[in-house]
């Protein structure tokens, strides 16, 4: 979640009206996180149809009709989204070759003792800089419009990237150290979420009416904490994965991924209550929406997925087919658009649904049926994390101006402390639990692990 609303945050403080900093804040949520399903504009509200995509007809580039073929509106001859063949010039060929430069040179990189220390998605960020670069000057051209591409780029990420990579976390998931630390990860993701959304907040307040930086109402500060507060560890995990640590430590391992799962629910109720219900503001009304988001999402995952797994088997597919893969894969996509078109959380309910592919599911497969998709989801998984870092280094190549970095460094100082008091004091509570109930000595969170979350949070 931290990634998605880092990369839309990139997207909003590039946009050229002044942007996220500049926006109200239904302006800024229709813009940017409409996509993610976090809030819904009205439908007479102007601003949100200016950024609708409208069907028109319009002639290829070469003269040939193409009546009936639904497209952006074109902004001048040499529209980029206007034709399938700039499209794949301008859009597919740089972003695939993009995927295939970062995923040779970083591997490479990896190799030498001394570039080893930056992580794969650090240098992915940065190669995709350079593509980043050659879309600004598209957009400066105006042969790329900057607002139709934004909205693709958050409907890409959410609507394709995130499902498989939530479901491979979900089929990959060890269960049972998931379960057993169930009740201390949600001290983490409820209680330490709130604690960095109110550090934020606050001192974010504070520090804009004394006009250190440029957001200075309280709504706008809360709502940008609302934001941030979320963590997604995703570069964290990958490299515990690479370098052995989900086994090894899986204590550590199952507190960081089990937070920046269950904190969705947390962060998304936060902003929705805070920007259409800023005067109703209560607790008792966030605590029913968080609780109803987190298990609703759930139990609309586990109900999709059970039916599905019920369905795979009257069918009665063949145990290592391709079909069974296409099956596994698809139900990612499908699980994940239903429960975000019927108001839930796609990352929570796709998170369950994986586990319970991954549970029943794979009992109807042969061993050479559970390898196939167990590969097959697992390198799918990994492709779409390194498009989501492309995506988060071209957003990057589009910041303009000194107002966005200048909040953005007071940004960083607030969420290194809201992070370090919630991790400190989610872990008190949490170890102080594991004693009252006798736990083992080697589950509790020790200094060295809450400088990891911490650090991993960020």
């Amino acid at each position: 979640m931290r990634l998605v609303l880092t990369l839309l945050l990139l997207q909003a403080l590039t946009s050229p009206a002044g942007a996220f900093l500049g926006r109200s804040i239904n302006e800024t949520s229709k813009l940017h996180l409409d996509a993610v399903a976090a809030v819904r504009p009205p439908e007479n509200d102007e601003a949100s149809h200016e950024l609708k995509p409208h069907v028109v007809y319009h002639h290829g580039e070469h003269g040939t009709a193409a009546e009936g073929a639904a497209s952006i509106p074109h902004h001048g001859h040499h529209d980029v989204l206007g034709s399938v063949h700039m499209l794949a010039r301008f859009i597919i060929m740089p972003m695939t070759g993009c995927l295939i430069v970062c995923v040779v040179l970083a591997n490479w990189l990896s190799l030498n003792s001394i570039t080893a220390v930056i992580p794969d998605s650090a240098w992915t960020v940065m190669f995709s800089c350079i593509l980043g670069l050659c879309m600004r000057m598209l957009v400066k051209d105006g042969r790329l419009p900057e607002e139709e591409v934004i909205m693709l780029t958050a409907q890409f990420l959410n609507l394709f990237l995130l499902p498989i990579i939530i479901f491979e976390s979900g089929w990959s998931l060890k269960h049972f150290n998931f379960m057993s630390q169930l009740e201390y990860i949600n001290v983490f993701a409820v209680l330490g979420t709130l604690i960095s959304f109110g550090v934020v907040g606050f001192i974010g307040t504070w520090l804009g009416e004394a006009g250190y930086h440029v957001v200075k109402s309280r709504r706008s500060n809360f709502v940008f904490a609302a934001l941030i507060s979320a963590v997604d560890p995703v570069a964290t995990l990958a490299t515990f994965s690479k370098l052995g640590l989900d086994s090894s430590q899986p204590l550590l391992h199952t507190m960081i991924f089990g937070e920046s799962v269950v904190n969705d629910a947390v962060a998304i109720v936060l902003f929705s209550t805070i920007n259409e219900g800023w005067d109703e503001l209560n607790w008792y009304t966030a605590t029913c929406d968080i609780s109803w988001l987190l298990f609703g999402s759930a139990g609309f995952g586990i109900f999709l997925s059970a039916v599905l797994i019920l369905l795979m088997r009257v069918l009665g597919l063949p145990g290592k087919s391709c079909p069974m893969v296409i099956f596994f894969a698809s139900s990612a996509w499908f699980i994940y658009a239903a429960a975000e078109g019927n108001g839930f959380s796609g990352i929570i309910a796709n998170l369950c649904a994986g586990s319970m592919f991954k549970m029943y599911g794979s009992k109807h497969l042969d061993h050479e049926g559970l390898e196939m998709a167990t590969g097959f989801l697992e390198v799918m998984g990994h492709m779409c994390d390194a498009l989501v870092f492309i995506l988060v280094g071209i957003c990057c190549a589009f910041i303009d101006g000194v107002s966005g970095p200048y909040f953005a460094a007071f940004a960083i100082v607030l969420c290194m402390l809201g992070r370090a008091l919630s991790t400190m004091g989610c872990a008190f509570i949490s170890n102080s639990m594991k004693t009252c109930m006798n736990g083992p000595e080697n589950q509790r969170i020790t200094a060295r692990h809450q400088v990891i979350m911490w650090w991993s949070g960020l």
